[in-house]
């Protein structure tokens, strides 16, 4: 079977040259430990990748796929994704998709070809994915919902199902986990688990052939998705290709393809200038309004089809709910021009402090702002948002005001402007508050979010005062970048509780919990 085929006949058009790439690794038996990809280069895809080797009887290709990221709003997103693709498999009469459902359902056993699932915060907890080992299932998931489970503490598990649910996340299971950078802590409880597994896959290997059975252990994947690989994963790639130089890469990147093609080319390369300014104490919020409503309507150029551009999605981007709050408050009594009777504007205020419902309801707003949206925004629109829109979230902004913050998060930010490249330029401005552009040796003086690393980034981007104008475009980003160390500009990080052998100890009783019971 095709991948190409498979994915054309799913999603209406081809895959990029490194889904390609990346599925003909993965049906040899080989994920790698890192997939360092840029916004906007379609890395849900994976859920179809994994789909796809598991029907071709790909090596240690597990039944249950998690696509794990620490925000709601990715969930839901890598849920629909994974909906649509489980629909075209139940309903194919014919061709590869008839072929690909085939086999999973001879891999279920059942009628089904795949389930889905979405399993998060904020929602009825699904427990059907449970129903069966055999099914091939993807879920998509938060950080704490399946982090929980697999430690023996599934949050809204019964004490008897505990191990039904630790069963099933920790044996079988693909975990892929988006923007990885995000979610340190779990990562490294994840690398913990599967060193201790090796523990009992020796054992379980050593029991196989005394009985003289052909038998492996239940496979565990982790594999991490990010933008922004850490150093320390940089520098374990480094050593494998120099120890190892035959052996399949720990990082999975974009290569010359990806960069030469004609759709994913673009976005890589698109240019988004990014002039820098200073805001005096107490005036960071009265800047940021002025530039958003200096860059609402600008012009933003011709494309290849002649069609002209202007700027009439502006987000703005804090550091802090509060400034969210009051910015929103100062965008939405910006006075109608002379002549207008009704408000030049809407505004729309996203934190991650809101209800779900809440949420729920401002995302039907924004449905014009999605890559890809039919729709066309009825008015001109302030989006004002927290961190919550960093990573994921796939909308498309026209022009971008950012408060500063750590290079890694800025990257981030920089993936909602001119998303997948429909508009031939992009404008956006970064404001520093004056207080925080100088690195400071006392913590309580330093910004309580980033740290050094948001000064840092600040110097680094200005090239200490030498430069107004800063591109933050990928391309341009990673020439920036290029054997700069970026240790002290990434944002602080806390590390995972040391998991020792003693917590699973505890953890692996779960009827009745013993006393104490490890936190």
């Amino acid at each position: 079977m095709n991948f190409d085929e498979f994915y054309e006949k799913v999603h209406g058009n081809l895959p990029f040259p490194w889904q390609s790439r990346l599925a003909a690794q993965v049906c040899a038996g080989s994920w790698p430990k890192t997939i360092a990809l840029p916004t906007a280069a379609g890395k849900t895809a994976c859920i179809d990748i994994a789909v796809f080797a598991l029907a071709c009887g790909a090596k240690e290709a597990p039944r249950r796929i998690f696509f794990v990221v620490d925000r709601r709003i990715v969930v839901d997103q890598a849920y629909r994704h994974a909906e649509g693709l489980a629909k075209k498999l139940q309903l194919a009469k014919d061709g590869i998709l008839k072929q690909v459902a085939d086999k999973l359902r001879a891999i279920a056993q059942d009628d089904r070809p795949l389930d889905v699932y979405a399993l998060r915060g904020g929602m009825y907890r699904e427990t059907a994915w449970t129903r069966s080992p055999l099914q091939p299932t993807v879920i998509a998931s938060t950080v704490d919902q399946v982090g929980s489970r697999l430690l023996f503490r599934g949050y809204g598990v019964s004490d008897s199902m505990k191990p039904v649910h630790a069963g099933l996340v920790g044996n079988d299971a693909l975990i892929l986990l988006d923007e990885a950078h995000c979610a340190k802590p779990f990562q490294q409880t994840a690398e913990a688990v599967k060193q201790y597994r090796k523990w009992n896959e020796r054992t379980t290997e050593k029991e196989s052939n005394n009985r003289g059975l052909n038998e492996s252990p239940p496979w565990f994947k982790f594999v991490s998705i990010t933008a922004t690989p850490t150093d320390e994963i940089r520098e374990a790639e480094r050593k494998r290709a120099e120890e190892h130089p035959n052996d399949a890469k720990l990082i999975f990147e974009a290569d010359n393809l990806d960069r030469d093609h004609e759709i994913l080319g673009e976005r890589l390369k698109a240019s988004k200038p990014a002039k820098l300014m200073l805001a005096k104490k107490n005036k960071l919020l009265d800047v940021l309004k002025e530039q958003a409503v200096a860059l609402m309507g600008t012009d933003l150029g011709t494309d290849k089809h002649d069609v002209t551009h202007s700027a009439r999605a502006v987000g703005i981007i804090v550091n802090r709910v509060k400034s969210a709050r009051e910015l929103a408050k100062l965008l939405s009594e910006v006075k109608a021009k002379k002549g207008e009777v009704a408000s030049p504007h809407d505004v729309i205020l996203l934190t991650g402090r809101m209800r779900p419902v809440d949420r729920d309801i401002v995302f039907k707003q924004l449905a014009p702002l999605f890559s890809g949206s039919k729709t066309k925004l009825e008015r001109p629109t302030f989006v004002v948002a927290t961190q919550c829109l960093e990573v994921g979230a796939d909308l498309d902004f026209h022009a971008l005001v950012t408060e500063c913050a750590s290079l890694d998060s800025l990257r981030q930010r920089f993936g909602r402007l001119n998303r997948v490249a429909d508009r031939p330029s992009a404008k956006a401005v970064i404001v520093c508050r004056e207080e925080f552009c100088e690195p400071k040796e006392k913590e309580k003086e330093q910004d309580p979010i980033y740290g050094n690393s948001l000064p840092n980034t600040w110097k680094f981007l200005t090239d200490e005062g030498k430069r107004t104008e800063f591109d933050f475009g990928v391309s341009a980003v990673d020439v920036a970048v290029t054997g700069v160390d970026l240790t002290e500009m990434n944002a602080p990080s806390a590390d995972a509780p040391v998991l020792f052998p003693a917590h699973l100890d505890c953890w692996v009783q779960t009827n009745p919990i013993p006393t104490p019971d490890p936190d």
